[in-house]
């Protein structure tokens, strides 16, 4: 699979890379150590357009793999990490997930509290640094642009502080090589690629 865009980043291991894609994650094929999802708050329902729907449909249940993920900060920081994860049809090994939304107890006012949230992002890839420590393999880690399918979090809330956050993870982490944006809605995967191509100096 092509991707539109690959941006280089320099790094002390090396060069690696930011790259976009135009695709179904579930159709990219080859090898996601780590998929990042995002979620509302302890609700992972394989909804009919979303991420977990899309796993669920291959055999992976989010909601089991967040009953017992290898890595649990959810109390503090909104973020775990999956035990690996066993697919004929996937070739995922593990999901990362943010829980970017919560709904107040009725389930009908939508509460994103934005500092929390883009401390979370820091705290997720803060967690694969610590899971990288343990050897956990990373290789590759993909994503869609987060909070802005089910969750109706504005890309332009999301997008500057993840990109943001890939690039220092790249930077600092030996393990991880490349991380792939795969997003199926075009204006999402353009917005991505016009930023890495017009904001960023890799």
């Amino acid at each position: 699979m092509q991707p539109m865009y690959t941006a280089a980043v320099s790094t002390p291991y090396g060069d690696k890379s930011i790259s976009v894609y135009l695709s179904d994650i579930l159709l990219f094929d080859e090898p996601i150590d780590i998929l990042t999802t995002s979620a509302r708050k302890w609700s992972y329902a394989p909804t009919p357009n979303s991420v977990f729907g899309a796993l669920f449909r291959h055999g992976i249940s989010a909601a089991d793999l967040a009953a017992e993920p290898e890595i649990d900060l959810r109390q503090l920081c909104n973020v775990w990490l999956s035990k690996a994860v066993y697919s004929r049809s996937s070739m995922i090994r593990r999901i990362g997930c943010i829980e970017m939304v919560r709904y107040s107890p009725d389930g009908v006012q939508r509460i994103v509290n934005e500092q929390a949230m883009l401390n979370s992002i820091r705290a997720y890839f803060q967690m694969l640094d610590i899971a990288a420590t343990y050897g956990i393999p990373m290789d590759t880690i993909a994503l869609p642009l987060l909070g802005t399918g089910d969750q109706h979090i504005s890309a332009s809330l999301t997008m500057i502080p993840i990109l943001n956050e890939c690039i220092s993870f790249l930077k600092r982490n030996q393990s991880v090589q490349r991380i792939c944006f795969i997003e199926r809605n075009y204006g999402k995967a353009s917005m991505i690629m016009q930023a890495l191509q017009t904001s960023y100096t890799l």
